[in-house]
């Protein structure tokens, strides 16, 4: 190999200072400009002994070091020919010195306002949310902490790849943030513990991971973990939700590391299987776990110990009673006769955690038996357009009084998948396979003149926003065809993103379930109180107790009643009242005191927790 030259080596040496960045090259102009001043110093004073007009060397060499700095230029008077010429050219060389220098500083000033405009900066926060990962167009997660800190101080903290500016922006215009409440962004490799570090995860109070697929949300995890280890000493909760059980991390790694795993695979395939023929559920699930208005509380009510659950039903005031809290076990919806016992806790649906109140107990008059319950009326023919690995579980979550579905869209691979989740069902369910294709407007009359409910699946091998315009356009036909035709069904719209189902015009008969904002607001609702996790298990799975709206009518609730009635009416059938809706606008009632009284038509809904 052959050797490098003196002059490659000299071109190498100067490239790695050039490269250095700003302070290198400050360094290297401070030393080149002092050599320079003092070989013209040497230069005049050796050139002034010989002409005998030279000065002392120290005068040469200030007068020498100056003229470099300022770019100063002598005038005719100023001394000797010599000393003019010397100093002049000093004062050329300080010129470029002075330009490469102002270069320098103002490239330095420039890359500092690029790293602030990148959020690179840490954060010096204490008992701050960290939320990582952001995605233009959907806000839920954090307007539901802004909601969440009401008028306590609070800082946020939103840390992702994408651009400061742009998540400064995207957030400013589109979440309502009060005075108490911060906001800051910042731009980093989020997968790295290194630059996750910035976000002062140590002193922060929750690190919440945005709601995204099950690969990035354990790399993140992984990633929190790794820092969360050398901040044993506080309590730092690191929350997530998985869609599916792809990824089990080990209980003793959850309980070791303060990690909340919160498993949601099919809860929105049943949060659509339950909506279609129960027009308004999600958007009860919506208010439930929404920070405005009532939400889960767990408390400690003077004067209840020894009680049992069904003496709590009767006697707590401006609260639902919905289960018993025994050390980190929550017993949702239990028997009436289970006793709250001493260091036992109430949990409660209300507004705010110490809304409850506790009342004298009174002698109730007595009640007549509750006929037992009949089931719900049939549904009519359902029709389920598009197809994605939802659909079975759809299919087996389908209420009993689903009798018939017919499914388009549905390619030939995928239907004996369909055909074996309907035969596990309990109560028979007819599948009909439309062969036609459901994108043409003859295809979709014909799908709607027989439907009396109507899902719209989004295609998940599709982008979001693809798969998303797709469906709005379906939704626009089907309104269509029901104004034209006079039809009278609902639509169910499965949608990937928030900002897309803002572009429809609301309409009473359509709903829709976005799953980023479902996981939000559970993710919310968690930093807040984290113990709830338990209760958000059970009630978004198929094992235990679940939401559900029953009608008036199926639960012999018709008719003027007050609260108190309605909770002793429901008592027997083994469901809990958190609420109730009307029919024919959808609007819930959530804050409801024992002696309110409510005018119930049959088809009115109450919003119950319980086994079905």
């Amino acid at each position: 190999m052959k050797k490098p030259t003196r002059k490659e080596k000299l071109l190498y040496w100067f490239d790695s200072k050039m490269s250095g960045g700003s302070l290198g090259l400050i360094k290297m102009l401070t030393i080149v400009t002092a050599i320079t001043a003092a070989a013209l110093a040497v230069v005049l004073h050796i050139v002034g002994a010989f002409t005998g007009e030279g000065d002392a060397f120290n005068i040469e060499l200030w007068d020498s070091f100056v003229t470099v700095v300022n770019s100063w230029l002598p005038y005719y008077e100023d001394g000797w020919i010599g000393y003019r010429v010397f100093m002049t050219i000093g004062g050329v060389f300080g010129l470029l010195v002075t330009s490469i220098l102002i270069g320098i500083i103002a490239t330095a000033i420039e890359e500092k306002m690029d790293s602030l405009k990148k959020g690179n900066v840490a954060v010096l926060e204490e008992n701050h949310i960290v939320v990582l990962g952001f995605k233009a167009g959907e806000y839920s997660l954090i307007q539901e902490l802004v909601y969440g800190a009401e008028k306590r101080p609070c800082c946020i903290v939103v840390a992702s790849e994408a651009n400061r500016e742009e998540m400064e922006d995207a957030i400013r215009d589109n979440v309502k943030c009060p005075k108490n409440v911060r906001i800051l962004c910042r731009s980093i490799n989020i997968f790295d513990p290194r630059t996750l570090e910035r976000c002062s995860l140590s002193t922060c109070r929750t690190v919440l991971i945005s709601p995204t697929d099950n690969e990035r949300t354990i790399r993140l995890l992984l990633a929190v973990t790794k820092i969360l280890q050398d901040a044993p000493e506080r309590e730092i909760r690191a929350i997530a939700v998985l869609s599916q059980n792809d990824y089990q991390i080990p209980p003793p790694v959850i309980e070791e590391y303060g990690v909340l795993l919160l498993h949601t695979e099919g809860t929105i395939a049943r949060i659509i299987a339950h909506s279609c023929t129960q027009p308004g559920l999600s958007q009860t699930m919506m208010e439930m776990f929404h920070f405005e208005g009532s939400e889960m509380h767990i408390i400690s009510l003077p004067g209840t110990e020894g009680l049992t659950f069904e003496e709590l039903l009767f006697r707590v005031d401006d609260a639902f009673p919905i289960g018993i809290c025994k050390g980190k076990e929550i017993f949702l919806n239990p028997e009436p006769g289970m006793k709250l016992e001493a260091g036992d806790r109430l949990l409660v649906f209300c507004e705010e955690s110490d809304s409850a109140k506790f009342t004298d107990a009174q002698e109730l008059p007595p009640m007549e038996p509750i006929p037992p319950y009949q089931g719900a009326k049939n549904a009519g023919r359902l029709v389920i357009v598009g197809c994605n690995e939802f659909l079975s579980t759809i299919l087996s979550e389908l209420p009993e009084n689903v009798a018939s579905v017919t499914l388009a869209d549905v390619e030939k691979p995928f239907r004996d998948e369909v055909l074996k989740a309907a035969a596990q069902r309990e109560t028979p369910l007819s599948v009909t396979f439309f062969e036609k294709n459901a994108a043409e407007l003859s295809a979709l009359e014909e799908l709607a003149r027989m439907a009396e409910h109507i899902v719209i699946l989004s295609d998940h091998n599709r982008p979001d926003d693809e798969a998303d315009l797709r469906s709005i356009f379906t939704i626009m036909t089907l309104r269509h065809i029901r104004k034209r035709f006079r039809l009278a069904f609902n639509i169910t719209a499965e949608m990937r993103r928030e900002n897309n189902q803002n572009l429809l015009i609301p309409d009473s008969d359509t709903e829709f379930v976005v799953s980023s904002n479902m996981s939000a607001l559970f993710l919310a609702q968690l930093s807040e109180s984290p113990e709830l996790i338990k209760a958000f298990n059970e009630l978004l799975t198929n094992e235990g107790n679940e939401v559900y709206l029953k009608t008036a009518e199926e639960l012999h609730c018709v008719g003027k009643r007050s609260v108190l009635e309605l909770r002793r009416r429901l008592l027997p059938q083994r469901y809990v009242m958190i609420g109730y809706m009307t029919a024919e606008d959808f609007h819930c009632f959530f804050e409801l005191s024992l002696g309110d009284t409510v005018t119930l038509k049959p088809e009115d809904k109450l919003i119950v927790i319980g086994e079905n």
